[in-house]
């Protein structure tokens, strides 16, 4: 302070002390008017935008894209609490590898503040020693440069290497947790189908993860190397010109970034108008291919044509409106943050030499040394300042990731939130309050059983039937009444509505779709998926008993074609249709299951074949559940379970429920026959009058 009331009286003292002050506040008057009204104009353009965001909002609705509505950018308790959950998860306890890294972290950029200082101080001497003309002190400067110059290189690489090891032990730790949750109790699967909450649980556990960590990772590097640089740097020119000069570059930095802030666009809300712009053309793309057919046959071309134009001309002109939104605020913002930050720097750090006592070397020195340090500071303070677009761009990970979390645990414990079509609500609503039970036992029965669909479809309002062991059932009835509802509602993937079920325990059944899933693996684990080659080998399984299952199924030749148990292949383009459902059949024959529910699995199957097979089942003593349009499945089923096509099902007998069917078959096509008739004796009855 001493220090600073001299230099002001040595300025006083000056020959045009008064004409000068006019002039400098002049400057600083006018810069503060350019930065205000560069400030006021990108305010004005803000409000242009964000009426022409709310447009978007509302076309999007049409389109059924959802559009990130603009909030206040704060820091909320719900992201603080996100944060501290997301933490708690990659960095388990206390003495772990992630609390070495971030403590490694954290020395190394004490380290490199010290080294930058270090640095500085050399700049100083060694510009002390060119003006002054000391060799030997030149020499020693550029020795010392030398010698830091390594332990500085090693640092930064440090640096990047625990930024980095830091982001892949918070992912790491993070796709297990989240794989846990999401292969536990079929989560998977109920994630897409009976609930709305989450359509790309995939990409957010590969992507949005990865991001999010690399962004904590990136924050928790940017935020904490300022945050030092700010004490030491302060407390370095302290020592040096006291506080004046950073308490001033201190004060600059508050109104400039009080200025910024007000006037920041909303960078986040355009890139969300910008993605549901972006999504709105890719839909009246995607539209046009999916119905590319009806459109040429009516030769809508040019309405298509002008769909896609209206689309693209919006995007284009938003994106041009951000672009020249850019222009003004970024010239306020390099105008403010380098330029007026510069004439600062220079200005606190040339009054001391202008007015100082010291010889020219040692001043230039000290200016050098200052100057390094000044301009360390600014580039901390404004890092500090910039790092809040670092915090909402990390709250916008975290919240995804956070949010696929929670979804992860309600799924897995029953609680869904699921789109279901207004006009299914009303039917539903009597669900609510009936009870469900479902029991465990070695039967299959349903008592006063509702089958409905996640969408909210009620197939069946009321199934009984009691089916026993060795009861091979073959289930028909038309497309769409239910078959594979059923399927789904024994396997526990959709949730019973209504009524009392009594199935087997799950590990004794086994499902066959009509396209078998066929794994990463080797041949021998697609034929004992799901178990691993650990699991077959713990169970005594042997080659031998393979080989026989694949002479049951007819694929002994796929050995010695693909060469061998342990060939590896794209198994999914290297099999034909055929062999993909005998797959499947040959894993049925493996488990050697209870029950077994077949789903058209051997529609791409010969026909004998097909009955070699069925016949091999129940001499093992599997009882069939099939679903098949072949007539010549019916002989090795005892029970027919008809669908109606109007809530209704039926169990019968094989041959009652077959001759009751064709005698159905037979009244639909003589009704049909009668209709045409009819129609056909009035057309004639009306030429016969004209």
């Amino acid at each position: 302070m001493v220090q600073a009331l001299d230099i002001l009286q040595k300025v006083k003292n000056e020959v045009g002390f008064g004409k000068r002050i006019q002039i400098l506040g002049l400057g600083g008057v006018g810069i503060c008017g350019t930065m205000l009204g560069f400030a006021l104009y990108v305010k004005y353009l803000n409000g242009i935008l964000e009426k022409k965001s709310r447009e978007t909002q509302k076309q999007a609705k049409n389109f059924k894209i959802k559009v990130k509505k603009a909030k206040k950018r704060k820091m909320h308790a719900q992201f603080w609490s996100r944060i501290r959950r997301i933490l708690k998860i990659c960095v388990p306890k206390l003495f772990c590898k992630e609390t070495f890294f971030l403590l490694a972290q954290l020395i190394t950029l004490y380290l490199r503040s010290l080294a930058s200082i270090l640095v500085a101080k050399l700049d100083g001497k060694i510009v002390q020693a060119i003006i002054s003309k000391n060799f030997s002190s030149f020499i020693e400067g550029l020795g010392l440069w030398m010698a830091l110059s390594l332990p500085a290189v090693f640092i930064n690489s440090m640096i990047r290497y625990f930024t980095g090891q830091i982001a892949l032990c918070f992912r790491s730790r993070l796709v297990r947790y989240a794989h846990s949750k999401y292969l536990a109790k079929q989560t998977y699967y109920r994630i897409r189908n009976l609930d709305s909450r989450i359509s790309n649980a995939d990409q957010m556990i590969t992507t949005d993860v990865d991001r999010m960590c690399n962004a904590i990772s990136n924050l928790y590097t940017d935020l904490s190397k300022p945050a030092m640089d700010l004490f030491i740097y302060s407390w370095a020119l302290y020592n040096a010109i006291g506080f004046g000069g950073p308490t001033a570059l201190g004060v600059f930095y508050f109104l400039v970034g009080s200025t910024l802030r007000y006037s920041t666009p909303p960078f986040g809300q355009l890139a969300a108008d910008q993605s549901a712009l972006e999504g709105m053309f890719g839909f009246v793309h995607s539209r046009l291919i999916q119905n590319s057919e009806e459109i040429a046959f009516y030769h809508g071309e040019p309405i298509e044509h002008s769909y896609l134009s209206e689309t693209f001309n919006n995007l284009r002109q938003h994106v041009s409106n951000v672009l020249a939104l850019k222009v003004p605020y970024s010239v306020l913002e390099k105008f403010s943050l380098k330029y007026v930050a510069s004439v600062l720097i220079f200005s606190i750090n040339g009054f001391p030499v202008f007015f100082g006592d010291d010889d020219p070397a040692a001043r230039a020195g000290t200016y050098m040394e200052q100057r390094r340090m000044l301009l360390d500071l600014a580039n901390a303070i404004q890092r500090v300042m910039e790092s809040y677009k670092e915090v909402m761009e990390v709250s916008g990970y975290v919240a995804r990731v956070c949010e696929m979390l929670e979804v992860f645990e309600d799924v897995s414990s029953g609680k869904y939130e699921k789109d279901i079509a207004s006009g299914n609500l009303p039917l539903l609503e009597k669900y609510k309050t009936m009870e469900t039970k479902i029991i465990t036992g070695e039967t299959l029965k349903f008592e006063d059983c509702a089958l409905v669909t996640p969408n909210g479809d009620v197939l069946l309002d009321s199934l009984n039937m009691d089916f026993k062991k060795d009861m091979h059932l073959i289930i028909c009835g038309p497309n769409g009444c239910g078959k594979s509802s059923l399927f789904r509602t024994m396997g526990g993937l959709w949730p019973l509505k209504a009524g009392k079920m009594t199935v087997p325990d799950l590990k004794k059944m086994i499902w066959i779709p009509q396209n078998a899933y066929l794994s990463l693996g080797t041949l021998k684990e697609q034929i004992i998926y799901p178990d691993t080659v650990e699991d077959f080998e713990k169970k005594g399984g042997t080659i031998e008993q393979l080989e026989g299952i694949m002479e049951i199924v007819n694929l002994s030749y796929v050995v010695d074609r693909e060469g061998g148990w342990g060939a590896r292949q794209n198994w999914k383009d290297r099999l034909s249709g055929g062999e993909k459902q005998r797959v499947g059949m040959a894993r049925m024959f493996y488990r050697k299951p209870a029950y077994a529910i077949l789903d058209e699995c051997t529609s791409q199957v010969s026909i004998d074949w097909e009955g070699k097979m069925y016949t091999h089942a129940k001499e093992i003593g599997i009882t069939l559940i099939t679903v098949s349009h072949r007539t010549s499945l019916h002989r090795y089923h005892t029970h027919v379970l008809k669908f109606d096509g109007e809530g209704g099902a039926e169990l019968l007998d094989i041959k009652r429920g077959l001759s009751e069917l064709g005698l159905a078959d037979e009244k639909a096509k003589l009704e049909a026959d009668h209709h045409r008739i009819e129609s056909r004796i009035k057309e004639i009855t009306e030429e016969l009058k004209n």
